[in-house]
């Protein structure tokens, strides 16, 4: 989901959500694809709040160790491990890390699947909570495909365009680098990814947290 940078994002009612979600009586029809929340912060909004949970460097050393880490492979002190293994991650997978990554898109994107009709009222609930900042909520499937998005200012929706941020765009790690969709999905835990510690500088703008929903009964990404 994405929040603008007014405030500290509200990462633990996120990820309590992500298994609220599959005990509705909806969760059966789901499937068995991981489903991913993502919340995301425009950075230069507020540009000295930080995510809860996010690194206690400054943008500029994060941005500096991450130049460092792409020329000559330096790991630099004080950079999150799961930064670290995503930026490495990234790397092996070729990743570009600058410009606008190629996007890929997929066509048979359902707009009223079982997945939706579970998350709407979720994302409604949240979308009302937060009206009157630009936030906005990314859904995606076990293949970090993009079904649902939702955005509740006109930044936050610039922003969101710009990225290529659509209903049916893949979002994998290994194709665009460190995001809050794809790094959750990879790292089958909570993430968060601030600014400078995307992989791809073109995503440096926004703060994203994502989480992915866990089976309560088997504890197993749906």
């Amino acid at each position: 989901r994405c929040v603008p940078s007014t405030a500290v994002l509200p990462v633990v009612p996120l990820f309590s959500m992500s298994r609220v979600l599959l005990r509705s009586d909806q969760s059966s029809e789901i499937g068995s694809g991981s489903i991913l929340y993502i919340m995301l912060s425009v950075r230069e909004s507020h540009p000295r709040q930080r995510a809860v949970g996010a690194s206690a460097m400054s943008q500029k050393s994060i941005k500096a160790a991450r130049d460092a880490f792409i020329s000559s492979g330096i790991e630099t002190p004080g950079i999150r491990p799961q930064t670290l293994a995503a930026w490495r991650r990234s790397r092996a997978a070729g990743v570009a890390a600058s410009g606008t990554p190629t996007l890929r898109f997929a066509d048979d994107t359902a707009t009223d699947s079982s997945l939706l009709r579970a998350v709407r009222p979720v994302t409604d609930e949240l979308m009302q909570q937060f009206a009157t900042s630009d936030v906005a909520m990314m859904v995606t499937d076990r293949d970090a495909r993009i079904v649902g998005r939702w955005a509740a200012g006109t930044v936050i929706a610039r922003h969101l365009d710009r990225m290529g941020v659509f209903p049916g765009t893949i979002f994998d790690e290994a194709l665009v680098g460190s995001t809050g969709l794809g790094t959750a999905l990879e790292a089958v835990s909570p993430s968060v990814v601030d600014g400078a510690e995307h992989y791809n500088d073109s995503f440096d703008a926004v703060v994203a947290v994502g989480a992915p929903i866990i089976h309560p009964g088997t504890g197993a990404v749906e």
